[in-house]
């Protein structure tokens, strides 16, 4: 498989963010936060030149780039809307991607002309803080406006970037405060909240935004709205429920979800807390042939196999077939070295099949596994402390890789690169990373250069190990 360049932030969740080359990418993630924000417009064949304005700020915050330019032709030739005029031509140039130097400098010319208007000094500075990254842009426009919903969305997603979850989750609950039908901000918080380990919050976050799909699909004037896929906040909704040990709910909730490998997988591991271990047995394996018979999966869903393996040997342990749950484990730990959770099973299946040299050999590389796992838990602390700091994002990357957390690795690596972009260490780490997952074809100079496709893009905070990991 082949690479394009991505320094930056780029996707690991299909359904959740798929992002571009280096110029536009620590933005990008903003397409599924307001790439169709406004929703549906109203059609009709005459329109006054403040709802051609409305209408065309609208289509600047849905990235509609065809929209902007009928409402700007509409508006051109007005009397007293010059400002408007230059506002959405600075829009037009300030496309997220590439662009070249002439292009950006008259895109940011029209848009210091639209900071001259009220009515178009707001969305200026917006787009002004989109095409410059310039948070401080994004923050005076706050300062006029502080309901400005594009300001918060853009705030949320740089935060997000360098890692800051704090100020992004501020921004995020403002956004949600301001829109009751939209599904999306919890939806987000929810995951912000699963990735610190704040099951508690990211449960009440997806049940939130569970429900503003219910009010939204019982609204028919509201139907033309953007929103988030059940689907996927269903299985938010569950994964987290089976962190807080709420097996049942979680098992409701997957009953509500489409059946896939994922949701089998999880079914599975709630029925077994339920002890209902003959009808897990059957999710498991059920999910587990899906996997195998399409090999093809996102880190994501590399997860939730990994974790279903896992779950397949402790269960083999607890029918006492060490022998089989050894063939599983082994394997297991062979692809996830860093894996301190399989590692300690397998020492119990070595246990259990008498063989204690194998054993006391595997605890030798359990233990240092879980000071690195305390030191990970700390080193999140001092990200949120120090959200300009590229180094302490390098080391969580680099902390995630050793403790098989290959989707953080990607997600903290981006946040370094999001502060300092020629940041040396992370590029190089980054780079041997993606040529470990994907492969140098013969001939071929080593690099990330060559994929659109990259895992990840958000950091989490784990927790460290225990001396006995949960099963």
């Amino acid at each position: 498989m082949k690479y394009q360049k991505s320094s930056g932030l780029q996707t690991i969740r299909p359904s959740f963010l798929t992002l571009a080359n280096w110029a536009g990418i620590r933005w990008l993630p903003l397409l599924v936060l307001v790439g169709i924000l406004s929703g549906c417009q109203r059609a009709v064949d005459v329109m006054s030149p403040e709802e051609h304005f409305e209408q065309a700020l609208s289509a600047i915050e849905q990235k509609d780039y065809s929209a902007i330019e009928v409402h700007l032709v509409a508006l051109q030739d007005v009397p007293d809307f010059e400002p408007h005029v230059h506002l959405l031509r600075g829009a037009l140039g300030s496309q997220v991607g590439i662009m070249a130097p002439e292009q950006r400098d008259r895109a940011t010319g029209e848009l210091m002309l639209a900071l001259e208007h009220d009515d178009t000094r707001v969305p200026a500075l917006v787009l002004i803080g989109m095409q410059r990254q310039d948070v401080q842009a994004l923050e005076q426009a706050l300062k006029i406006n502080k309901n400005y919903v594009p300001a918060h969305q853009w705030l949320s997603v740089f935060y997000y970037n360098r890692g800051a979850m704090q100020n992004a989750h501020g921004h995020l609950q403002r956004i949600a405060e301001l829109d009751p039908y939209d599904s999306r901000p919890p939806f987000l918080l929810g995951m912000i909240n699963h990735d610190y380990r704040r099951f508690d919050l990211a449960e009440k976050n997806f049940e939130e935004c569970l429900q503003r799909l219910d009010v939204l699909v019982n609204t028919p004037a509201k139907l033309h709205l953007p929103r988030m896929d059940r689907q996927e906040a269903l299985v938010k909704l569950a994964a987290a429920r089976i962190e807080l040990r709420e097996h049942a709910k979680a098992f409701e909730a997957l009953e509500g979800a489409l059946e896939s490998r994922v949701v089998l997988c999880l079914r599975a591991t709630a029925l077994r807390a339920l002890d209902r271990v003959d009808e897990a047995r059957q999710y498991l394996d059920q999910g587990i042939k899906q996997f195998v018979d399409s090999p093809e999966r996102s880190m994501e869903e590399d997860a939730v196999y990994q974790e279903a393996r896992r779950l397949k040997g402790t269960m083999l342990i607890e029918d006492k077939k060490f022998g089989e749950a050894r063939a599983v484990l082994e394997v297991l730990c062979k692809e996830y070295p860093f894996d301190a959770r399989s590692l300690y099973k397998l020492v119990q299946a070595y246990r259990g099949l008498g063989l204690e040299k194998e054993a006391a050999e595997a605890l030798k590389v359990y233990e240092p596994l879980r000071a690195k796992r305390e030191r990970f838990s700390d080193l999140h602390i001092e990200a949120v402390s120090q959200p300009g700091n590229p180094d302490t994002r390098y080391e969580l990357g680099k902390l995630a890789l050793e403790l098989g957390e290959g989707k953080l690795a990607v997600a903290w690596f981006n946040a370094a690169l999001s502060i300092d972009p020629e940041h040396e260490e992370t590029i190089k780490a980054q780079t041997e990373l993606f040529n470990e997952l994907y492969g140098v074809p013969e001939g071929q100079e080593p690099g990330p250069e060559e994929t659109g496709e990259t895992p990840g893009n958000e950091p989490a905070a784990k927790d460290p190990a225990a001396k006995e990991p949960k099963s």
